[in-house]
């Protein structure tokens, strides 16, 4: 596969299956996204890879956020409306 290949058949997914993935895969994609072109952005960036129930928290906490943040604008905008933010497909 040639680079316009390659940028022409990306997608972005953002459909997840709750399967578990190999430590040595999320590892190399780290290594490969560490080594991507970034138009000379010398910025330091760290990668967590987090699994079970501090996943769990995360996706906990991120939800009560978005919750937050409609109910906020909801009530603003003098709507009612079911809170509850399923997004995540995990």
């Amino acid at each position: 596969m040639d680079v316009f290949d390659a940028v022409s058949s990306r997608i972005a997914c953002r459909y997840f299956l709750d399967q578990h993935v190999d430590p040595d895969i999320v590892h190399r994609l780290v290594e490969g996204a560490a080594n991507a072109a970034s138009s000379s952005n010398l910025q330091p960036w760290n990668a967590y890879a987090v699994t079970g129930d501090p996943l769990n928290e995360i996706k906990r906490q991120a939800v009560d956020a978005i919750d937050a943040h409609c109910i906020k604008r909801c009530s603003r905008a003098k709507r009612k409306t079911s809170a509850r933010t399923e997004f995540f497909a995990f």
